[in-house]
């Protein structure tokens, strides 16, 4: 038996201790937009930022967990990256620039008819934005 998508999306929760910049960064730099939140007592509160039909869910949680996360995106196993996909990579590429997160390196192409770019947000999550390369001449 198959399971049958309810959206077109799947949507995606981040814990942190940092609600504030990141949702800055997801917001302000990103353009995603506010789509509510929800409080839990004892637990914390889900910040939840609308993509497209994708809703990603900050959980800013009320004790700080430790920290299992290695700097290496090869370095754990589990969920390690979100891939986005965007329209414009030169634009993604600016917008990590200018909110002053780590970005690998500039656009650099993943094959023939894609281009991305690798990033972390400002908890350390890493993101590879993908578009469709450039038509050639």
């Amino acid at each position: 038996m198959a399971l049958s998508p309810r959206t077109g999306a799947l949507d995606v929760g981040i814990v942190t201790i940092h609600l504030d910049a990141m949702r800055a960064f997801y917001v302000d730099s990103l353009g995603f937009t506010d789509a509510g939140s929800s409080s839990f007592p004892g637990i914390g509160t889900i910040q939840r930022l609308g993509f497209g039909a994708s809703i990603l869910r900050l959980l800013a949680v009320e004790q700080e967990p430790p920290h299992a996360s290695p700097d290496a995106l090869r370095d754990a196993t589990g969920l390690r990256f979100l891939t986005i996909a965007v329209t414009d990579i030169d634009e993604a590429y600016a917008a990590c620039v200018s909110a002053g997160v780590n970005v690998v390196g500039p656009p650099t192409p993943l094959g023939p008819a894609t281009m991305g770019v690798r990033a972390q947000d400002p908890d350390g999550n890493w993101i590879e934005f993908v578009a469709p390369a450039p038509p050639t001449s």
